[in-house]
């Protein structure tokens, strides 16, 4: 089974929003909350369901209770109240009050993300698509909730939605356009993205696979710097896969290529134009390295 990539592994359910926004509430106060809560106000609920359950830890002066201050909670979370949706969502998945369960912090955190904030639907996103602890990895569900992020503004969202698509991720049937996110980022100079979604539309793994808009994003993005993209453009010229075989442009990107920063890179380039310079003659050599020092003089 594919998984995330482990570099995000780190950022899946950090739920620091927990219920800070009830510390401070006096004894007096809370008697008050207390009676508009039995009266059924979903907000004064939330606040006495979260005070019950973090009396010691806010000094407010009243008796911890926590199995009563769930049930408060649940009341306010059931009537459509998003932070005691979020309070619960983080007592069930830190575990520090009753027992660490991962699905009904997910329970939770889906009702909350379906209340349209943002940051949740891009939590719930990250916890689908990890799939840890004892919660089933739901690719689709995952990139669902990554994109009604995205399209409130995420950019969080927006970054992982192109990672995982350029890891080869298939979008669902029920996502409209779902290169959006990465059309979008190549378009303002995210040459990463180009370079992704020019890999993306020659595999033809993900999206319809288009040779066009893959030599173009893959040239446009090599021309603007872009190593691997250079290095990639090389070998293609190499091999003749997606671009007509020529020794001489093999030759310019690779030399161009072997100058990055990045040694993985530049490893790579230069071996791969000793390879292509082994089947050249002097002239296309002199050639190439002429294209060279123009694309340098730029």
């Amino acid at each position: 089974m594919q998984t995330v990539p482990k570099s995000l592994l780190a950022l899946f359910f950090v739920f620091g929003l927990a219920m800070s926004w009830a510390e401070g509430v006096t004894s007096e106060q809370f008697d008050s909350y207390l009676l508009q809560a039995e009266a059924g106000d979903a907000d004064a609920q939330a606040l006495v369901g979260s005070s019950l359950v973090w009396a010691s830890d806010w000094g407010l002066g009243i008796e911890e209770n926590i199995s009563k201050g769930i049930r408060w909670l649940t009341e306010a979370a059931n009537q459509g109240q998003l932070d005691a949706q979020i309070s619960l969502a983080s007592i069930f998945d830190q575990g520090k009050k009753v027992d660490r369960d991962r699905k009904e912090a997910l329970k939770w955190a889906h009702k909350a993300a379906e209340n349209g904030d943002d940051q949740l639907q891009y939590q719930v996103g990250l916890l689908l698509a990890a799939g840890d602890e004892g919660i089933e990895q739901d690719k689709d569900a995952a990139l669902f909730w990554l994109h009604q992020s995205a399209l409130q503004g995420n950019a969080e969202a927006r970054t992982l939605i192109n990672r995982l698509y350029a890891s080869g991720w298939k979008p669902p049937s029920s996502i409209e356009q779902p290169e959006r996110w990465l059309h979008e980022a190549a378009g303002v100079g995210n040459l990463d993205a180009a370079f992704s979604l020019a890999m993306i539309y020659f595999r033809g793994d993900v999206f319809q696979k288009d040779h066009v808009k893959s030599r173009d994003l893959l040239l446009s993005a090599a021309r603007s710097g872009h190593a691997r993209s250079q290095a990639n453009l090389a070998l293609f010229y190499f091999d003749g896969e997606l671009f007509p075989q020529d020794f001489v442009m093999a030759y310019k990107w690779a030399n161009i290529a072997s100058v990055s920063d990045d040694l993985s890179i530049a490893g790579a380039a230069k071996q791969l134009r000793d390879r292509v310079e082994s089947r050249m003659s002097v002239d296309q050599v002199a050639e190439a390295q002429s294209k060279v020092r123009d694309f340098m003089n730029q």
